[in-house]
């Protein structure tokens, strides 16, 4: 483990965004993010030259280490999901893709949910108003959609 004591960050279904960024430090840490981010050409061996060789071989070991440090940070169901990749770029990709996703529903969630309250808003400040203001309240709920309007805009109609 490169001489320190290190606990590996787990993956979690809440937590992807904070663990690639412990990942990537750890990976960097040992020397693998590289291999990770940008993997390796693997060749057939015949044609090459010694050099060469070596450098393969030295990719291919790099390669296995970051593949067993993301093996080591996820849960089994995760490890389901990546056992079949043969890279570290490909078990990283998988997760990206696999997470990503998710993230990108939880800030669609987030912002319908914040949508709602503001509807909520909207129509708390229209049932509060003053009865002078009944005809425009009316206006506003005959004619314009509250689910599409800013509490500025209504602000602005009022």
């Amino acid at each position: 483990n490169g001489g320190f004591p290190f606990q590996m960050p787990m993956l979690t279904k809440n937590n992807y965004d904070n663990w690639s960024i412990k990942m990537k430090a750890l990976l960097g840490a040992q020397d693998v993010w590289d291999i990770v981010e940008n993997g390796f050409e693997e060749q057939d061996e015949a044609s090459l030259s010694q050099g060469v060789k070596e450098t393969l071989k030295e990719s291919r070991k790099r390669d296995k280490k970051a593949l067993f440090l993301i093996y080591q940070s996820v849960d089994e169901d995760t490890f389901e999901k990546i056992s079949n990749a043969t890279t570290a770029k490909e078990a990283w990709d998988k997760l990206q893709t696999c997470n990503k996703g998710v993230e990108q529903v939880k800030k669609i969630r987030l912002q319908t949910l914040r949508d709602v309250d503001e509807v909520k808003v909207m129509e708390k400040i229209l049932r509060t108003l003053n009865p002078s203001f009944d005809f425009i309240v009316t206006n506003i709920e005959e004619n314009k959609d509250l689910k599409t309007m800013t509490i500025e805009q209504l602000m602005g109609s009022l």
